[in-house]
C-alpha cells in the first residue's frame, strides 16, 4: 500500500516536472527576440546619446552667440550715450537748445 501511494506521489510529482518543462521551453522559446530586442534598445539609446551630444553642442554654440550678441548690444548702446551726450553738448554749445 506505502509502495502504491509512492508510486502515486512519484506520478504526480513526474507529471508536474513534465508540465514545468514545457513551460521552460516555450519561455525559452522567447529568449532569442528579447535578446534582439534588448540589443535594439542598445543601439537606440546609443543614437540617442549622440543626438543629446549634438543638441547640448548647438545649445553651447547658441548660448555663446546670444552672449556675443547681448555684449554687442551693451556696447552699442553705450556707444548711442555718449553720442547723444555729445549732441547735446553740441546744441547747447551752439545755442539750439537751452541751457
Amino acid at each position: 500500500m506505502a509502495e502504491e501511494i509512492d508510486l502515486r506521489f512519484l506520478a504526480e510529482q513526474g507529471k508536474r516536472i513534465l508540465a514545468e518543462l514545457g513551460a521552460m521551453r516555450e519561455q525559452t522559446k522567447l529568449i532569442p527576440q528579447l535578446v534582439k530586442d534588448v540589443s535594439e534598445l542598445q543601439h537606440e539609446v546609443a543614437a540617442m546619446r549622440v543626438d543629446q551630444g549634438r543638441a547640448n553642442e548647438t545649445l553651447e554654440h547658441h548660448s555663446g552667440l546670444l552672449e556675443r550678441l547681448a555684449d554687442t548690444q551693451a556696447n552699442q548702446g553705450a556707444r548711442l550715450n555718449a553720442i547723444d551726450g555729445r549732441l547735446a553738448l553740441i546744441e547747447r554749445h551752439t545755442g539750439m537748445v537751452k541751457a
